[in-house]
């Protein structure tokens, strides 16, 4: 399985948790003192704060300000699974794709939107079944659509669209996807044993059963991954691999990082030869850049821009420089727990069975501890504590200090975050079925949330640009709002 750093897609908050959590253990949270439910009589104010700067500023004169909130659309979108709605729709800073399944005709209808007037701009018809519901990805000019292989070989395609037109530019047999490199992108294709497939009526009783991305059952894991370099803007593979174990893509992630402008140059790709050796590629070129010591069999090595984290014996990782590949420090690793990165933050975490702790990436050193349930959430200036609620949404604690742990932004009064594009998080709180919710807007090193106001319905699986949000409602379709205290793009 390949790890992305910065999703070109969709913000993800999980960071593949599996675990479902009880809202209230963010209530046991020793840093975060218990409060009463967010309400407009609690954010007014703060309002009245905000409305009392103005009239300073203006000097009492002129027309009232324009509305925090003001809906711009209103589309007839819903979700064909409800679990995986995060995947039915993007939303970018010039884009609002959407995907949903016709089951008269076995494929997945496309359509592009202008997100500040939900005019319709292209549709494109994917095939592929329910049970295969396509990603979206948007980079350079090109929505890029993943799904199984129309012609039932086992495996998955990807076809690149002009994101302007909608029309075809390139298709592969190959499950691609983007890096921090902007005309770069990989293919990491799982191969199984051909006779290892099964069917759905003949999974053994007591037996490993191992599903593929395309859909099919097998009973033995895969054999491995190829993997090929590919030029994003044609469609052009540049180089190929042989067969290895896994291959893992730098997660480039680091708190303070300020978008795609400060992704490193030199990022790598990590390999595991089938042999067990652990090699650092150049992903453009698939060349071998160094070789390290060889993991142990069922091990995958993580690596984070000039840091590798290999666990080469059964109880301690080790932590090696991709710069000149020495070897940093090591750390133990404690029985039935785990230590790696902590998700797409730039910070290593060590978990005990019981524990999680934040780890010093200097020396390996444990420098604070976070509850066993909960995860960080990264961005821009700001690191949040949060409790996964679900695949989509996550519950807001608090924001803390990266190097310490000391708490900065109380966040308990807000039902669920997310993080969007240029380094915000947008909170919600309100009820989830029927509404009304209210808006929140934590900005890049801000010292507090921003109230945006409220809207009159329930909603899920919000997602943020730097002008609009678009959320799925409870009963009626997707709706796009523009909000008046935008942030500035990064690029700008």
């Amino acid at each position: 399985m390949v790890g992305t750093g910065q999703t070109d897609g969709v913000p993800a908050l999980s960071g593949g948790a599996e675990t479902m959590i009880d809202l209230g253990t963010a209530r046991e949270s020793p840093d975060v003192e218990p409060s009463q439910p967010l309400t407009w009589r609690r954010l007014r104010p703060v309002a009245l704060t905000l409305a009392a700067a103005l009239l300073l500023t203006t000097g009492g004169s002129g027309p009232p300000p324009a509305p925090a909130l003001v809906r711009v659309a209103a589309l007839p979108y819903r979700p064909s699974i409800q679990l995986f709605d995060h995947q039915g729709f993007l939303l970018t800073e010039d884009l609002l794709l959407t995907a949903t399944h016709d089951p008269t005709r076995v494929d997945w209808l496309v359509g592009a939107y202008e997100p500040e007037r939900g005019r319709a701009l292209w549709t494109y018809r994917l095939p592929g079944g329910l049970e295969n519901t396509p990603t979206m990805r948007h980079r350079a000019g090109l929505v890029l659509l993943t799904g199984a292989r129309v012609d039932g070989t086992p495996g998955m395609r990807t076809v690149a669209l002009d994101a302007l037109s909608g029309a075809e530019r390139w298709s592969l047999p190959h499950q691609v996807q983007t890096v921090s490199d902007a005309d770069l992108a990989l293919a990491v294709d799982d191969v199984y044993p051909a006779d290892a497939a099964i069917s759905e009526d003949s999974v053994p009783d007591g037996g490993d059963v191992y599903l593929a991305p395309w859909g099919q059952r097998y009973g033995t894991p895969p054999s491995g991954v190829l993997v090929a370099g590919i030029t994003l803007s044609s469609g052009t593979v540049r180089w190929r691999s042989g067969l290895v174990a896994s291959a893992a893509t730098d997660a480039g992630s680091r708190f303070g990082d300020r978008g795609p402008s400060a992704a490193d140059p030199q990022a790598g790709l990590l390999a595991v030869l089938t042999t067990g050796a652990v090699e650092l590629w150049d992903p453009r070129t698939g060349a071998v850049r160094h070789r390290f010591p060889a993991a142990l069999p069922d091990t995958y090595p993580q690596l984070d821009r000039d840091l590798l984290l290999v666990q080469h014996t059964e109880d301690e990782v080790t932590a090696y420089s991709t710069v000149d590949y020495r070897r940093l420090w090591a750390a133990p690793v404690a029985q039935n727990g785990a230590f790696g990165l902590c998700t797409a933050t730039g910070l290593i975490c060590d978990m005990p069975p019981t524990e999680q702790w934040v780890v010093d990436r200097a020396t390996g050193a444990r420098l604070w501890q976070i509850r066993k349930q909960h995860q960080l959430v990264a961005a821009p200036g700001q690191l949040l504590e949060v409790v996964p609620v679900d695949w989509v949404d996550a519950r807001p604690v608090r924001t803390v200090d990266p190097f310490t742990g000391e708490s900065r932004i109380d966040l308990a009064d807000w039902r669920t975050v997310t993080s969007g594009r240029d380094g915000a998080f947008l909170l919600t709180t309100g009820k989830v079925a029927s509404g009304p919710t209210w808006f929140g807007l934590l900005g890049p090193e801000a010292a507090a949330p921003v109230p945006l106001g409220r809207v009159p319905v329930g909603v899920g699986g919000c997602q943020l640009s730097t002008t609009v949000i678009a959320c799925n409602t409870a009963r009626d379709g997707l709706h796009v709002w523009r909000y008046r205290a935008g942030l500035r793009r990064l690029d700008e």
